[in-house]
């Protein structure tokens, strides 16, 4: 998803063994993310993109993408970084959006009758007015969504994660995972240490000490945990997308598989840590200490590493 796995011009060509329909949706997809490529954000003309094609793009980083008030009927985005986007009063009628980000998208207004959102992280979207009658949000990210006024009729909401969710009547809905920051601290005290899955979404805990904590698939995001001491937590598939690290102790700690983006990792002590798999997109490491930590398969985009060098592509590093 977070992969700016994008085709140049020459890689759209002709496939003799395709049927038109097929050709045309090559074609149509490969338009926009040349076009994205280059710079361009506004895409409300897209009906003369596609020219009425089916349309497919998938495993792309199409983040502040503008698709406002345009038709998308039947659209698949599967797996694509549409964060910050721009959909209100688009057409996304059995849209496919499968695992996509659309954090902090606007949504307002839009039509997204029978879309699938199955696994969809939509943390802070706007969908005030939207028609979801029919929606699948299957196991989606919903905090701090803005559902007021929105049609929910035959919503699937199973397994969905609700944290500061304002939902259509203006009430706030929260998931039993959603847990205190006074209440982690709390059992932890009595000498609980597993809290797998358990949502902190913006728990200010600077300088806690909090060793061997799990917290593996816990949700983090926007979390202040500066000069917090983790050292050997497990923090294995956590978000902590946006959250403050500074100077965190994560000595020999397992992060596998963690969602780091945008986390704030300067002075971090990481030494030994394990970190297979992690996202590092928009993290800043300024000074972190990794000596000895385990990366592989770790994703760097514009991505600033302890020795402050820049990395802007996508690229992974072992």
């Amino acid at each position: 998803m977070n992969n700016e796995d994008f085709v140049d011009e020459e890689d759209i060509v002709d496939e003799p063994f395709l049927s038109p329909q097929i050709d045309a949706e090559m074609m149509a997809s490969g338009k926009l993310v040349v076009r994205y490529k280059a710079g361009e954000r506004d895409f409300t003309d897209f009906m003369k993109i596609i020219d009425g094609s089916a349309f497919h793009v998938h495993d792309r980083y199409l983040v502040d993408i503008n698709l406002s008030g345009t038709h998308l009927y039947n659209v698949s985005f599967r797996r694509c970084d549409l964060s910050n986007a721009n959909f209100s009063g688009a057409n996304l009628e059995q849209a496919d959006l499968y695992d996509v980000y659309l954090i902090g998208a606007n949504l307002k207004g839009a039509n997204l009758t029978n879309a699938s959102l199955e696994s969809a992280n939509l943390m802070g979207a706007n969908l005030t007015g939207a028609n979801l009658t029919g929606a699948n949000f299957t196991e989606a990210n919903l905090i701090d969504v803005n559902l007021t006024n929105a049609n929910l009729e035959g919503v699937n909401w199973e397994k969905a994660l609700f944290c500061n969710t304002i939902m259509a009547d203006g009430s706030v809905a929260d998931s039993p995972r959603v847990l205190d920051p006074s209440e982690l601290l709390r059992r932890y005290a009595l000498g609980e240490r597993n809290f797998e899955t358990m949502v902190l979404h913006r728990a200010n805990l600077p300088g806690v000490e909090i060793p061997e904590l799990n917290l593996s698939c816990g949700h983090l995001s926007l979390a202040n945990l500066s000069n917090a001491n983790l050292q050997e937590a497990f923090l294995k598939r956590a978000n902590l997308r946006g959250a403050n690290l500074s100077n965190v102790n994560l000595e020999d700690s397992n992060i596998s598989g963690a969602d780091l983006s945008h986390a704030d990792l300067r002075g971090a002590n990481l030494a030994g840590a394990e970190m297979l798999g992690v996202d590092l997109t928009g993290a800043n490491l300024t000074g972190a200490n990794w000596k000895d930590a385990f990366v592989e398969d770790t994703l760097f985009h514009k991505t600033t590493l302890p020795s402050g060098k820049f990395i802007s592509e996508p690229s992974y590093l072992d």
